[in-house]
């Protein structure tokens, strides 16, 4: 496929980390307000009650950024069965939104529009310096309009995509890739649940030095809506280096951002120590710090690959009130 279409390798690996970060969190740590009158998100207070399902809700979008590191010779793939609500919609916005690209790349860019192959219909539009490569200032919008493919998902709403820089080879698949992605509405319904992504992400994508690979993502706002819910990221960041000499691969991944989960609030987090691991496996190594309002927080400590440790502070006056040691499957859940 790679002779066939050479961009379609790189613009599918745009595609789907622009939703798997959103879905993966990651950031800047961007500022959270105590009660949300100045504009920011209401800070969630962390208790007794809400600290694990916080940690939970932060831990599940950060650790499904490791499906990023899955791109290798098989290809890109992401988390299509991560349980959390914004890793849910990353794994569904990612797979249609991979075909659509794929689709685009079999038509002139126009407008060009053609038909999905059950209902609907994909527009797309462009400004290319070269049908066989991507250069800097290439620019592509993608506007699916009740696209289904037969697959079970349909696809509306706009996706534009511009490529800040590109060098290497796509013949040979190793090549490094910056490009800016913005979701306009775009929605993604399954067995009747839609999701809706709208939002920005900056993403690069560095192979050149395999079998190293790494990608970083970052955006100021990214909303994914599932059904009543939505959650919001906000001047989010996330880094991730996989490593594909060893067998399962080894990650490496941190990330640093807010984000505003259903029925909490808002929180900031960053990794303050790399996690580290191994293929599909939780991390074995890693300290993730989450603060909500008044200072109040929870240290995640991976203990080993089946287990962490959740230290809280509740009234962030820097003494720990309790430690509970959870497995990753129970976070996670």
């Amino acid at each position: 496929m790679m002779n066939k279409y050479p961009r379609l390798l790189a613009l599918c690996a745009a595609g789907t980390l622009t939703v798997a970060c959103g879905g993966g969190g990651g950031g800047g740590g961007g500022p959270i307000g105590d009660n949300g009158d100045n504009g920011d998100p209401a800070a969630a207070v962390i208790t007794t009650d809400n600290a694990q399902d916080i940690a939970g809700d932060v831990v599940s979008g950060v650790m499904d950024t490791r499906g990023l590191g899955e791109f290798g010779g098989a290809g890109l793939a992401s988390s299509a069965d991560a349980g959390p609500m914004l890793a849910k919609a990353g794994a569904r916005t990612s797979r249609a939104l991979t075909k659509g690209i794929d689709r685009m790349l079999t038509a002139p860019i126009g407008p060009e529009v053609s038909q999905c192959d059950v209902a609907g219909t994909l527009t797309v539009t462009g400004n290319l310096a070269s049908m066989e490569t991507l250069t800097a200032g290439d620019n592509v919008r993608l506007s699916f309009a009740g696209c289904d493919n037969g697959d079970g998902e349909v696809v509306s709403g706009d996706l534009a995509l511009g490529i800040d820089t590109f060098s290497g080879d796509f013949l040979t698949g190793f090549f490094a890739l910056g490009v800016t992605a913005e979701f306009e509405v775009f929605r993604v319904t399954e067995a009747g649940q839609t999701t809706t992504v709208n939002g920005d992400a900056s993403i690069l994508f560095d192979n050149t030095g395999y079998p190293t690979s790494t990608f970083v993502t970052s955006g100021a706002s990214l909303s994914v809506t599932d059904g009543s819910e939505t959650v919001v990221l906000l001047a989010f960041s996330v880094s991730v280096t996989v490593d594909e000499s060893s067998q399962p691969a080894s990650y490496s991944f941190d990330a640093s951002g807010t984000v505003d989960v259903p029925q909490h609030g808002a929180v900031t987090y960053r990794v303050l120590t790399p996690f580290t691991g191994f293929g599909d496996a939780d991390p074995d190594a890693g300290v993730l710090y989450i603060e909500g309002d008044g200072g109040g927080n929870i240290t995640v400590t991976a203990l080993s690959s089946q287990q962490a440790q959740l230290e809280m502070d509740y009234d962030g006056d820097g003494v720990t009130d309790e430690i509970v040691t959870v497995t990753w499957v129970v976070l996670d859940d």
